[in-house]
């Protein structure tokens, strides 16, 4: 155990965390409910805690006329373990060349220079203390810490900072526990950077540093298995429209039971920082149930009786003790949405109420709005007195919640918008002139549905109407559906099939099919029978019609062939058959008589047959 004047110490490591050397945490701590977060807050190195610990100071030396300088040592050449540099209000604009020539620096101490890049130091791997206060640094990168595990305090006030990376401190897997970023400009800020995963710290500072807006670039969200926030957030003196703790609960509303669980014990301090009375605290206060804590995590030591809010303009005359404590307030916690807000309707988002409310009442619609704005919120879309006939489907119906359609001509609904709908959509279509229902809607509770006064046909084909009213509707004389009917108007659960007499009477669709088929089977028989009884008269019309095939021209129309060797065959074709033959004007080829003298009558005969032969052959292929 060591003492100082203000106590005893002894060595401390971090059970959660990577190990710091050389670390020192008063007794005190022991009997702290937090003991790492109080070690955190009033631990001091061995050197300070232990004087007889030898540490070297060393110097920085400028080796140029343009500001570049290295690091030497002039006076101690004795061995240390420890070493410490310091050069405040110097011309530096770079870390020194030679810096990692020096592994046992553990104060670095370069405030009010000109250094405008923290270059890559992460072979400082002992550094305890880094101080770079008053100098002209813009970004932070998420690589800028790395390995420098015993980093315990930095100090990067009164720069010029603009932004940092996204896990800044995730990624560097440090627990810086003093961090002082007070005095920079930074236009957004990513909520990983405020909120860092597993952190132990006891301090970060961003008063008046904070001049635009948190972001969640990585969709940043709380992980029921770790910690966060074990210390204060100085936020004080900034202006930023949303609180950190609503950016990062934006997408994610259902971590909200998680705050209390994983905010052990940090807060968050905005003294003098303008509070935006809108949605998002409307959203914090109506998930967070505890009052109480949001007092004393998120806006702690402000003086809420006396702090009003700064913004919307129907919000600046209310305290935020009012306002946070006062639940009838809640409602008027919104949010004027314009972004898809669709034209000539009003988006106002209203955590209390779980809605955004889109009112596009007498706006002169002849249709639903294309689209909609973006919102976890479900959507209450409020639409009467226009023109709209058709229920059409869009791609937001599914996060529609109620819909407001009275006083709209509508004559149908489609089988997709109905599907569309959600099993807890409400929808009133009063005033209606709906022409019948899809069967879709069937899927859907009878009571999601108020039709108001105005009927719809019922018959026969529709009598499912019916059932579906009296099966799956509880509300029968609350929510009426009513039907016109040939018994005239009606409700729709007393509509059944033997109330509309249809057992008697054939479907009027089946009567139709029915006749269809009955008439052309009667065609088709009548067709077969004046086919089978007059069919050479109608062979008769037909030749009439198209006329009559002319004939082929053959040289020759009979070939006589028979035994000319046989006197009897011989005279008889010659002297009785072919006579008439030619007398009936055919063109009668005799091989005896039409043989050419000097011809081989083989060859002549086949000449005078091939013709015959080939369009023969033609007609049969």
């Amino acid at each position: 155990m060591l003492s100082l004047a203000s106590g005893q110490f002894l060595p401390f490591h971090e059970r959660n965390g990577p190990p710091k050397d050389n670390l020192m945490c008063p007794t005190f701590c022991q009997s702290n409910h937090y003991i790492d977060r109080c070690c955190a807050c009033d631990s001091q190195p061995t050197w300070v805690v232990n004087k007889s610990v030898p540490i070297r100071n060393i110097y920085v030396e400028y080796i140029s006329v343009v500001n570049s300088a290295i690091i030497v040592n002039v006076t101690d050449r004795t061995p240390s373990s420890f070493d410490s540099v310091v050069h405040i209000s110097g011309r530096l604009e770079y870390f020194p060349e030679n810096v990692c020539d020096f592994p046992h620096l553990v104060t670095v101490d370069f405030s009010e220079n000109r250094i405008h890049h923290i270059s890559n130091i992460s072979c400082l791997s002992q550094i305890d203390s880094l101080k770079l206060k008053g100098n002209k640094l813009k970004f932070i990168l998420n690589t800028t810490f790395i390995n420098l595990n015993n980093l315990r305090v930095l100090d990067v006030s009164h720069n010029l900072i603009r932004g940092m990376d996204p896990n800044v401190f995730n990624l560097a897997n440090i627990h810086i526990y003093k961090m002082d970023f007070s005095e920079n400009i930074f236009d957004t800020f990513d909520i990983t950077n405020i909120i860092p995963e597993n952190p132990l710290y006891c301090e970060m500072n961003f008063n008046h540093s904070i001049f635009g807006k948190f972001t969640n670039k990585q969709n940043y969200r709380l992980n029921p298995n770790t910690t966060y926030g074990s210390g204060k957030v100085l936020l004080s003196y900034n202006t930023f429209p949303d609180i950190p703790i609503n950016v990062l609960m934006e997408h994610h509303p259902e971590d909200y039971p998680l705050i209390s669980k994983v905010f052990q014990h940090g807060k968050f301090v905005m003294d003098q920082t303008p509070i935006v009375c809108d949605c998002h605290m409307g959203l914090l206060l109506t998930l967070y149930k505890v009052i109480s804590d949001i007092e004393k995590r998120f806006i702690a030591n402000q003086n809420i009786s006396n702090d009003f809010c700064q913004a919307p303009p129907a919000m600046t005359n209310y305290s935020l003790f009012s306002v946070i404590n006062d639940r009838s307030l809640l409602h008027k916690l919104v949010c004027d949405v314009k972004v898809r807000c669709p034209k000539g309707c009003n988006c106002t988002e209203q955590p209390s109420k779980n809605r955004l409310k889109v009112d596009c009442q007498s706006s002169n619609l002849a249709s639903l709005p294309k689209v909609m704005p973006e919102s976890f919120l479900p959507i209450q879309l409020y639409l009467a007195n226009n023109s709209i006939s058709h229920l059409e489907d869009r791609d937001y119906l599914k996060h529609v919640s109620f819909i407001d359609l009275s006083n709209n001509p509508v004559t149908t609904l489609t089988k997709a918008a109905v599907g569309s709908l959600g099993t807890s959509t409400h929808v009133l279509f009063k005033e209606h002139k709906l022409e019948g229902l899809p069967d879709t809607i069937r899927l859907l509770d009878p009571d999601q549905f108020e039709f108001g006064e105005a009927s719809i046909p019922c018959d026969c084909e529709n009598t499912w109407i019916g059932d579906w009213k009296r099966y799956k509707g509880d509300n029968l004389s609350i929510n009426p559906l009513w039907c016109q009917t040939p018994k005239g108007v009606v409700a729709a659960h007393i509509v059944t099939e033997e109330f509309l007499q249809c057992n008697g009477t054939v479907n009027p669709t089946l009567v139709s099919i029915l006749g269809s088929i009955t008439g052309f089977a009667v065609f088709t028989i009548i067709s077969v029978l004046i086919a089978v009884n007059f069919k050479f008269e109608i062979l008769l019309l037909k030749r009439q019609m198209v006329g009559a095939k002319k004939p082929r021209s053959w040289i020759h129309d009979i070939y006589l062939s028979f035994d000319d060797e046989n006197d009897d065959v011989r005279l008889f074709v010659l002297n009785i058959l072919r006579p008439f033959l030619l007398e009936k004007e055919y063109k009668v080829y005799t091989p005896c008589l039409d043989t050419a003298a000097g011809k081989r009558k083989r060859t002549e005969i086949q000449h005078v047959l091939f013709p015959v032969c080939s369009c023969r052959s033609s007609r049969e292929q």
